[in-house]
């Protein structure tokens, strides 16, 4: 693992060890490179994480078969000219051919700042909060 992320993985093994948090629902979301970060991180440690939420991320579409237990909603603005929605698109692809099931929400005629609206999506928060490991 790259250090920040050994260290990230680390920290959150130690705050489930050492403070009252379920285990079972240890949630990953990111926007841009966090967003990048958070298909880094389920791709190395898919046991770890009951859910993701990227938006605006660019994802390794070979580690699909190792990312494809995790539930993933992903979002991304059709005209992203910093992250291209192809990345998503192809993620989404690729962890379906696998055999999962992706919530998948484009934004038509949204750039790279649909954050807001992907964190604003009404039925986003029951959706994570119903994903248990």
């Amino acid at each position: 693992h790259s250090g920040p992320t050994r260290l990230t993985i680390e920290l959150i093994e130690r705050l489930i060890g050492d403070y009252a948090i379920n285990g079972k629902r240890v949630y990953v979301p990111g926007y841009s490179s966090g967003g990048e970060g958070t298909f880094d991180i389920v791709s190395r440690r898919p046991d770890l994480f009951a859910a993701a939420v990227p938006v605006c991320g660019i994802a390794d579409v070979t580690k699909a078969g190792v990312m494809k237990e995790v539930p993933f909603w992903i979002f991304h603005g059709e005209d992203d000219d910093i992250n291209a929605v192809t990345y998503s698109r192809s993620i989404v692809a690729a962890l379906k051919a696998e055999g999962a099931d992706p919530v998948y929400t484009e934004y038509r005629g949204m750039g790279h700042d649909c954050w807001h609206m992907a964190y604003d999506e009404p039925d986003l928060l029951p959706w994570l909060f119903s994903q248990e490991k």
